[in-house]
């Protein structure tokens, strides 16, 4: 209540304040700060109403400026600031990090979806270029953890063209493959879901030492991942020429 609540609302009269005098675009407004855009005619008014919310809160404000903005949601972009160097959130997130520190608790599942988004929104590099030039196969994978009643199995056609089925253990990595298994979530009461429906997978425990190209990868699996995202990002319209 006198942290998290009061904060939002404060931060909410500073942006009610900038908007009522300031001509401006607000970009997003999240639980610890807000993002703005406005001409630079206005910095140092910007910067009056700034001191003013600092001496009546007791808070302090930091301040960061970006040449530009890639932004799905409030918790989803990239922000390339001023010195080129690019902050990354979310879904856009390559190095997982908290509190300015790389970590290895987050789930790093398609890594090259950044990486691809990355290139496309700073360098203007073709999703497809990035995908199907990349070297790294892990990547590529993905991460499967099943709770509890669940169990995770693949299903397969051996060589003999038999009906296969294999369980799989807790925590299983794996990545979209041309050829390869259906990959099926199973509850103790016979429930049972398709985890990548229309797809097969490989799973990939074990590193098993290849050429890329050996990996049989379905590239366009992730092209698509990035595509969903873009099409939030981009308006599309129809044009007659």
């Amino acid at each position: 209540m006198q942290i998290t609540v009061n904060g939002q609302l404060l931060l909410s009269m500073l942006t009610e304040e900038i908007v009522n005098y300031i001509p401006c675009t607000i970009l997003q407004v999240n639980t610890d700060g807000i993002t703005l855009k406005y001409n630079k005619e206005y910095s140092e008014k910007i910067k009056g109403i700034m001191d003013w919310w600092q001496e009546l809160t007791k808070l302090t404000l930091e301040s960061n400026y970006y040449n530009l903005m890639v932004i799905r949601d409030v918790n989803n972009y990239i922000a390339r600031c001023i010195n080129d160097k690019p902050k990354y959130k979310g879904a856009f997130e390559i190095i997982p990090m908290a509190n300015g520190k790389k970590v290895y608790w987050k789930n790093v599942s398609m890594r090259i979806v950044p990486i691809a988004l990355s290139e496309y929104f700073l360098n203007k590099i073709p999703i497809k270029d990035t995908i199907i030039n990349h070297t790294n196969i892990f990547d590529f994978c993905k991460r499967f953890r099943t709770t509890e009643g669940w169990t995770s199995e693949i299903r397969y056609t051996d060589k003999d063209l038999q009906p296969k089925t294999t369980k799989q253990q807790k925590n299983i990595r794996y990545y979209i493959s041309n050829s390869g298994s259906t990959l099926m979530k199973v509850h103790n009461d016979k429930r049972e879901s398709n985890i990548e429906k229309g797809w097969l997978i490989t799973i990939f425990n074990k590193f098993i030492q290849k050429s890329i190209k050996d990996y049989n990868i379905n590239y366009q699996y992730y092209i698509n991942e990035c595509n969903k995202i873009i099409d939030i990002i981009e308006e599309k319209q129809l044009s007659l020429f």
